[in-house]
Parts: structure tokens; C-alpha cells; sequence
């Protein structure tokens, strides 16, 4: 009988075995001689590598109809029937073989058997399910790195692109209040104490949101994205924060952000240089309540100075509606940026211009921001490991406590750990452990905020 990795090798196209070992079967059929079950599984398998599907399911039938638990013969018959584009009896064939796979090889076979089954029908966001099912049950790396190298290849050819984000995040701030317990108010020669949400309240954020994109239109330089998108976050405050806002509910800072939008991008000729621009509208529910509407442009551009070097500008301007008792404001943002490898490590820099025009006095400023990241090149036991870290200044022209103006001086670094080896279906846990300080010549918005963030990503 076939061994299971004989028919894992059948799925990948490769020839089972020499023509000479089959020639015995194939010429005992010709002279009308019983063939042994084995016998019509090579004989069935040697049809379908000549493209003779038909021929081979009459064998396989016959097989199944002796077994129907047969697994090497249903997952033939699953490669024999796609390829005449039978796909109901291709995807029934593969799901039968999995019900009864007695071990990791047979179930890995079904799995890829029934990934193909699915792809071939155009069912590709399916297909990319079941090939992350088939590196999951790999019983080795070769066969784990072919289920990921057809994944990848699914997913490149599926116009459908579906990202799902969960986050837990303990948090000593999640109110962006302030550090200081006491602060000056226009200049009076005493001191106001602070209380309730104007401090720095702790607790969890829990995040939860979708992001997926349809390809449109698509040639070897050109495409075309139309993307929805949905953001939920949710907080639960800590005894101690509970303390200090007894009135103040988890629940007061949930934000939703619902958003869609239009990506275009353009690739030259040496692809060397690709361009693009986005346009899209949200929406922003705060505690509840509407918060704000905005509409956005960009236009980007990413150049490749050499194999390992590429440099990066945006541009992009948003205008937001305040709704309720928030203002209005236009927000303007360049970006330059830089990556590159030192010593095999990728590295990228960034400076940010950003620019916020608006009645509101606390939406109305000017910011720089520069920013380093860091990736170690080889995995550290098994895990890889990346940090950043990021300075930022912003102006006021004016405060609402103050004759003068306000200057916010922001440090910050994170450092994330991904687990490559706690992996379930191609995802992995990310843990990131940030911290932002922001120093003020302004007490009230003096802040200090230090998270521990943990994730789940894919690992392909």
C-alpha cells in the first residue's frame, strides 16, 4: 500500500513511483487480471499524474465502495475530482478523509487536499483556513513549510484580505490624567488640588477590531482596494483608581471607531518606486456618545535605494467634524522615513510633522516627532524580539488654565517579545511593554504611562 508520505509527495505533484513499478499493475488491467487494492491505488495514482482523472476515479470508486473509510483512496479521489472541476464531490471527498485520518500524515494530506479543493473554486478565504490547519498538524518542518508556502500563495491570488485584532492592555493611564496631584491656575500664588478623572487613573484596555479589504482591480502595476474597518475598546478601572474617581466607570472612556475607505496603488516599471493614495471617512462613538466625523486623503511614495535600503514620504490631511460639544479641526501630517539593515538588523527612522488647526485650544497645535526601530536579526530562544523608541515636542499657542502657551515634551520606548513557539494555526502571542513620560510647562498635563500589552499576530 502507499505509504502516507508517498501520497503527501502525490499531492505536491511529484511522480509516486517508476514507471517500472507500475507497469505490472497497468499490464495485468490490459490482459484483464483482478488488481489487488494496492495495485489499483498505484495504477489510480499513476492516471491521475498522466491527467487521466476520469480513469483513475472509476478505480477509486471502486476502492471506496470496498472501504469508504479508505483515506489514501479518498484524498485521490478529492485531487481526481477537482481536477475535472467537481469541486462539491472534490471538498466531500477531502472532508471524509479527514474525518477518518488515523494520524498526523493522513490529516495533513486531507487538510492540503482540502485547501486545493477550495482554491480551485475560488473559495480562496477558506482555502487559507485549512492550510493554516495543515502547518498546524505538520509532523515535520519540509512538510509545515509547504503548507505555509501554499498559504502564502492563496493568499496573494485572494482578493479578500480579513485581519482580526484582539489586545489586552493593563495600564497605569488610561485617561491620558495627569501625574501631578496639585497645579497652578493662572499664575495665582496658590495651588489647586487635583481630584477624580483628572488624575491618572489605572486599569485594563481590552481592544477588539476587524479590518478587511476587497482587491477590485489588480495588474502586474497597478491596484485597487476598497477597505472596511471597525475598532472597539473597553477599559475596567482598578480598586486603586476607583479610589481616586469614585464616580468614574470603565465604561466612560470606550471609543468605536467604524471606518472605510479607497487605496490605490501604482508600481514602475524596475519596481523600483511605488505610489498610492488612500481616501477615507469614520465615524468615532466616545462613551456612548457620537464623538466626531472625518474625512481623509493621503498620497505616499516608497522608493527602493538599493536590495536592503528604502526610503518612504506621506502626506495626508483629515478634516473632523466635531459632534455634540467637540470642535472641529483640520489635521495635517508628513512623514519621511528610512529602512535599512546594520549588521543584519532592520532598522527604520522616522520624523513626523504633525500639525492640528482648530477653535478648540487643546486641538490646536503643532508637533515633531521622530521615532527608531529596531528588530534583532536571529530569534532569541525561539522568540523574536524588537524595540522602539520615540520623541516627541508639542506647541500651544494657548491653555485654558494659563496666560502663556503650553510645551509638551514626550519620551517614550516599547519593546515587544513574539512567541514564535507558542503557535496555534500560524498565530502567535505578542507582549509588549511600552512606557511614555510626558513633561509639561503646564502641571495639569504632566502624565507618566507604563503598559503591558499582550496580542495575537500571524506568524505567515
Amino acid at each position: 500500500m502507499l505509504t502516507k508520505l508517498s501520497l503527501i509527495g502525490a499531492l505536491g505533484a511529484a511522480v509516486l513511483t517508476s514507471g517500472l513499478v507500475v507497469s505490472q499493475p497497468e499490464a495485468a488491467r490490459a490482459q484483464g487480471v483482478t488488481l489487488s487494492p494496492e495495485e489499483m491505488l498505484l495504477v489510480a495514482s499513476r492516471d491521475l499524474e498522466a491527467g487521466i482523472a476520469g480513469r483513475a476515479i472509476v478505480l477509486l470508486d471502486a476502492l471506496l465502495q470496498r472501504d469508504p473509510e479508505d483515506v489514501d483512496a479518498l484524498i485521490l479521489k478529492s485531487r481526481a475530482t477537482r481536477d475535472i472541476r467537481r469541486f462539491d464531490e472534490a471538498r466531500d471527498a477531502a472532508a471524509r478523509a479527514w474525518e477518518h485520518a488515523g494520524d498526523d500524515h493522513e490529516r495533513f494530506a486531507a487538510a492540503m487536499s482540502m485547501a486545493q479543493a477550495l482554491a480551485s473554486d475560488g473559495k480562496r478565504t477558506r482555502a487559507q483556513f485549512w492550510l493554516r490547519r495543515a502547518a498546524h498538524i505538520a509532523p515535520d518542518p519540509r512538510l509545515e513549510n509547504l503548507a505555509m508556502r501554499d498559504f502564502r500563495y492563496v493568499r496573494k491570488r485572494n482578493p479578500w484580505e480579513t485581519n482580526f485584532t484582539f489586545a489586552i492592555t493593563p495600564n497605569t493611564n488610561i485617561n491620558g490624567g495627569s501625574t501631578s496631584e496639585t497645579i497652578t491656575v493662572y499664575d495665582l500664588p496658590f495651588k489647586f488640588i487635583l481630584e477624580g478623572e483628572a488624575r491618572a487613573l489605572s486599569g485594563i484596555e481590552y481592544a477588539a477590531g476587524i479590518a478587511t479589504a476587497y482587491r477590485f482591480a489588480e495588474t502586474e502595476r497597478r491596484r485597487s482596494r476598497v477597505k472596511l474597518e471597525a475598532v472597539h475598546k473597553t477599559y475596567s478601572l482598578s480598586d486603586e483608581a476607583q479610589d481616586i474617581a469614585p464616580d468614574a466607570k470603565g465604561s466612560d472612556y470606550d471609543q468605536t471607531t467604524l471606518a472605510a475607505g479607497l487605496m490605490q496603488d501604482w508600481l514602475t516599471a524596475d519596481h523600483r518606486l511605488e505610489l498610492g493614495f488612500d481616501l477615507g471617512m469614520s465615524h468615532t462613538i466616545l462613551a456612548g456618545e457620537p464623538l466626531e466625523n472625518a474625512a481623509r486623503g493621503a498620497v505616499r511614495a516608497q522608493y527602493a535605494l538599493s536590495p536592503d535600503t528604502e526610503a518612504a514620504l506621506s502626506l495626508s490631511q483629515e478634516w473632523q467634524t466635531g459632534l455634540g460639544d467637540r470642535s472641529d479641526a483640520v489635521r495635517l501630517q508628513a512623514t519621511l522615513g528610512l529602512e535599512t539593515r546594520l549588521a543584519g538588523m532592520p532598522i527604520a527612522l522616522s520624523y513626523t510633522r504633525n500639525e492640528s488647526r482648530s477653535d478648540a485650544v487643546y486641538l490646536d497645535y503643532d508637533e515633531d516627532r521622530i521615532a527608531l526601530d529596531l528588530a534583532w536579526p536571529t530569534p532569541v530562544y525561539g522568540s523574536e524580539i524588537a524595540l522602539g523608541i520615540f520623541g516627541a515636542d508639542r506647541h500651544y499657542d494657548a491653555t485654558t488654565i494659563t496666560f502663556g502657551d503650553r510645551d509638551d515634551a514626550t519620551l517614550g520606548a516599547a519593546l515587544t517579545v513574539v512567541l514564535e513557539a507558542v503557535d496555534y494555526y500560524g498565530f502567535v502571542p505578542s507582549v509588549t511593554i511600552s512606557h511614555k513620560d510626558v513633561a509639561s510647562n503646564v502641571d495639569l498635563y504632566d502624565s507618566s504611562e507604563t503598559g503591558l500589552s499582550i496580542d495575537i499576530r500571524s506568524r505567515f
